[in-house]
């Protein structure tokens, strides 16, 4: 959901700017149903993992800091372009282990 948007009931919902840029994490209980979402509303996210240069690693610990438990995915622009969980990661960490 964008920045001024109407705030969406449910889980966790990761907020962006106009560039599609992640600005923070509008929690699921955050009493705003309905109403424009603003800066402070928002929980810090954690790290991003950039999906053009970064490792497992980068991708785990992205998934570890967020609040939602979801890590962000961004592209070399910082554009969002989706999310990965620790379950995830690690999947493909046996994966890749596997192969070796």
């Amino acid at each position: 959901v964008r920045l001024g948007s109407p705030a969406p009931s449910g889980d966790w919902t990761l907020v962006v700017d106009d560039a599609d840029r992640p600005q923070g994490w509008l929690a699921g209980r955050h009493g705003t149903d309905g109403a424009p979402v603003t800066a402070e509303h928002l929980v810090p996210g954690g790290s991003l993992y950039d999906v053009t240069s970064g490792s497992l690693r980068s991708a785990l610990d992205a998934a570890l800091s967020s609040p939602s438990g979801r890590g962000v995915a961004v592209d070399a622009d910082g554009r969002v372009v989706g999310s990965i969980g620790a379950d995830d990661v690690l999947a493909e960490l046996a994966t890749a282990r596997a192969a070796a």
